[in-house]
């Protein structure tokens, strides 16, 4: 077999890999955080860590970023590098007090060990830090690792939200075996919202009633003008989250209380 030293490994590879490869050994990422708002009093309860790629010959987006990543199996690590690199920003900035929201890639899900290591890790090193983990419905159908990581969590004082609830099948067993902080409710049912037949607008109020009768806060995702809002609050949300209240921004552009759009 030949041999390669380490600094020509990086030459041998296709270039969308060795472009990925420069990406992820020198965190070329930008993190971007979202307001979550207080449906009450507008105040920002927290904040979501979203990323965005920073490698001048790749996409900026995540989509297509993950897309390249996940056909080179490397999603989980693009996953941790955001992760790491926004939690260090938000740590050394006047935001830190404010819990943040950190997202998981899928597929992070089948090796909960791997995953619960990394938080590990970035716990050690923000040992303060008020973190809450968001894990999507759809990707955990096995109980026993949801209840481990649940464990694993609480251990580390990590808080878990469910993210895009509703977006396929709402999952309640999870709900009751595993209640979580959060449940974040997917933009497909706020969307038009305030549009929507009387009957839906119910439904979505039962959800947020059944959500809630666990001490779980329920948070509505994409509400992106008054109308919408205005539902939400009646519906009982008890946070807000979408462009109403500001798109994902660097953190110096961040305000402690956003400013809210007319819709």
């Amino acid at each position: 077999t030949a041999y390669f030293p380490p600094e020509a490994h990086i030459d041998r590879l296709p270039i969308g890999a060795r472009h990925l490869e420069e990406l992820l050994d020198n965190r070329l990422v930008l993190p971007l955080f979202q307001p979550i708002v207080s449906s009450v009093d507008e105040r920002i309860l927290g904040l979501e860590l979203l990323g965005r790629g920073n490698h001048p010959d790749l996409s900026t987006l995540p989509v297509p970023l993950f897309f390249l990543a996940d056909s080179l199996g490397r999603a989980v690590e693009l996953s941790e590098v955001l992760r790491h690199v926004g939690v260090e920003t938000w740590a050394t900035s006047s935001f830190a007090d404010i819990p943040l929201f950190v997202n998981t890639q899928p597929k992070e899900l089948n090796d909960p060990h791997k995953l619960i290591t990394s938080l590990q890790s970035l716990r050690k090193a923000h040992p303060d830090a008020p973190l809450v983990l968001e894990i999507h419905e759809q990707a955990v159908t096995d109980q026993q690792t949801l209840q481990t990581l649940h464990a694993a969590l609480q251990a580390m004082h990590i808080h878990l939200a469910y993210d895009d609830f509703g977006a396929g099948q709402a999952r309640l067993l999870e709900l009751m075996n595993v209640p979580p902080y959060t449940v974040k409710f997917d933009m497909s049912l706020i969307c038009g919202l305030d549009q929507a037949p009387r009957q839906r607008q119910d439904m979505i109020g039962l959800l947020v009633k059944l959500v809630k009768k666990g001490h779980t806060l329920a948070l509505a995702e994409g509400v992106s003008n008054s109308g919408e809002l205005a539902v939400c609050r009646q519906h009982g949300f008890d946070m807000i989250q979408g462009f109403v209240y500001g798109e994902p921004v660097p953190l110096e552009q961040l305000t402690k209380v956003p400013e809210r759009g007319q819709g």
